[in-house]
């Protein structure tokens, strides 16, 4: 008997269409923060922005991987670049509220899986979101103070 991974059928296709656009949206992030660590003046702000890259790279993965998963092929995405600003302190306020927009959504995600290793793999994005939060606060607060 197959086990069931997420809650019903009949969400099958709301939680692929969901998945894709959380693809899209880490394969955005991933680029844009990229853009932002080459405007960025300081070490420690890149460092922190090529970490949040690097997240956004894994969460691609995990969300192929769970897309593959259920739908046993690989997502179709378009990615739009995502704009970017020259002003960093306006790009971390921006998406301090992005960021925490996404908890949200991949909250709606985790809800609707019953599978502990998928639900793992998803908390895990929402942690790191969570803590991507934190991150821009403390570049946006640094950029305020100089």
């Amino acid at each position: 008997m197959e086990k069931n991974i997420i809650k019903t059928n009949a969400v099958d296709k709301k939680v692929l269409d969901m998945l894709v656009m959380a693809i899209e949206e880490a394969r955005q992030n991933s680029k844009y923060y990229l853009l932002l660590m080459e405007q960025s003046r300081f070490i420690e702000d890149k460092e922190i922005l090529r970490q949040i890259h690097l997240d956004e790279v894994k969460h691609d993965k995990i969300f192929c991987e769970i897309h593959k998963k259920i739908a046993g092929e690989e997502a179709i995405v378009n990615v739009n670049e995502k704009p970017c600003s020259p002003y960093l302190a306006k790009e971390f306020e921006k998406n301090i509220f992005a960021k925490l927009d996404n908890v949200e959504f991949y909250r709606q995600i985790y809800f609707m899986f019953l599978d502990l290793e998928v639900r793992d793999m998803l908390f895990e994005v929402i942690t790191d979101e969570q803590i991507h939060t934190t991150k821009l606060s403390y570049l946006l607060s640094r950029m305020k103070a100089v």
